[in-house]
Formats: C-alpha cells, structure tokens, sequence
C-alpha cells in the first residue's frame, strides 16, 4: 500500500504519461487516500484530460476530504482550476444537494474576477450556508454593491462573513454597518467588525481611541481594544 502511494506521486510529479492507465487502476481501489494521490497525479500529468474524468467523481465520491481536495485544486494547473469552476457552474444550474460541498472548494482556487454564480445567490438569495461561501468568493470592488444588499440579514453567520469581507475591500460608507455589528451578542461578529475597522486605512488611530470611548456597549468596547492590542502585538 505504501508503495503505491509512493509511486503514485512520484508518477505524477515526473509527469509520466505511461503511467496514466495504471493510475487509473489505483483511482478505483477503495482507499480514499490512495485514490486520491492517483487523482492528483492524473491532474499533474495532464490537467485537461483529467478534468473530464475527475469532475464526477469529486462529486460521487463522499469519502474523499475536502482538505485534500482544496489542496489538490491550489496546486492544480490554472486550465484544471478553471475546468473545476466550469463545473460548479453547470451543476449548479440543477442545485443539486451536493452544491455546498463544491463551491467550498471554489475557494481553494484563486479568483481574480467575480463569479456568475456566486452573483447569483446573493441577488436572488438562497440556503444561508450558501450565500456565506458566495460572500466569501467575492473578490472584486464591483461585487460590493451585491454584498451591501444583505445588510438587512440578520443571521450572524452572513455577518460574520460580509464583516470579513469589509475587512478586505470596505469603503468609508461601510463604517456604519461594521459598527453596528459591533453590538452583536455573538462573539465572532464582533471580531470580524472590530478587524475590519481598526485595519481600515480611513480610520486613524486618533479615530480608534474616540471609537472607543464613545461605544455604550462594553462588550464591543472591549473587542476594540483586544483588536487593537492585537495589531500592536503584531
């Protein structure tokens, strides 16, 4: 078992076209471990005759963890990256139940312009879990009027995620919304609300300390200033 798991990636890394029906011998064995390294190996041999074969698999196969899967699509080659989100887009036209499982992979991959699908959800809505993994696709400034539409949500897990978000690409007219998640009773919305404010460049530090002194709520007084600890520490 052992050697064949170390043939298998060795087979992939050297790009070995040969070997290419022998590692799909060992895709079939029942060990998810081992069918996954000869996945990866496929993909490293030949990314655009794999993504034919491996698409449907991804999806058949429950046994294969995500955390390999996201790696494998982070080193995969751009053309099966692409491929990959191809894919999602064309399964999720049916919604399938398994449309979760594969746009969590979307983020395994980088994205440097803004997905259909992700558009989709969060205009016309959706499963919750859902629109999270949407928001956290979001890549672009011309996404932020999208994300600036589920202020109104109420879910902590949405505002957790449109709060990171911020963080990245907010403007000054988001400082209102972050502060009002400053008063959320769930502790990791306030994190996220907190990051996203003292690590904006338009509020200054003279900004931060009058944040602070004017917030009513000591619970979000007090994520402020572990916050700001915790960039000096860094």
């Amino acid at each position: 078992f052992e050697d064949q798991l170390i043939a298998a990636t060795a087979l992939g890394h050297l790009g070995d076209v040969q070997a290419w029906d022998q590692l799909l011998i060992l895709l079939k064995k029942p060990s998810p471990l081992l069918s996954m390294t000869a996945l990866r190996a496929l993909v490293l041999i030949d990314p655009g005759k794999a993504s034919n074969i491996v698409m449907p698999l991804i999806v058949e196969h429950r046994d294969w963890m995500p955390v390999r899967l996201a790696a494998m699509l982070r080193q995969a080659d751009p053309q099966f990256q692409q491929a990959f989100l191809a894919y999602v887009e064309r399964e999720a036209q049916a919604s399938p139940p398994f449309l979760l499982r594969l746009m969590r992979l979307c983020e395994a991959i980088p994205i440097n312009q803004p997905l259909p699908l992700g558009a989709k959800f969060l205009t016309f809505g959706g499963d919750p879990d859902l629109i999270a993994v949407c928001l956290r696709l979001v890549c672009h400034p011309s996404e932020l009027g999208l994300v600036r539409g589920w202020y109104g949500d109420g879910r902590w897990t949405i505002q957790v995620q449109i709060a990171s978000l911020l963080g990245r690409m907010g403007e000054p007219q988001d400082a209102h919304y972050l502060l009002s998640l400053l008063d959320s009773e769930h502790w990791w919305v306030r994190y996220r609300a907190a990051q996203a404010l003292i690590g904006s460049p338009f509020i200054n530090s003279r900004a931060v300390n009058r944040l602070i002194e004017n917030r009513s709520d000591a619970f979000a007084r007090d994520m402020l200033r572990q916050i700001v600890a915790e960039k000096a520490h860094r």
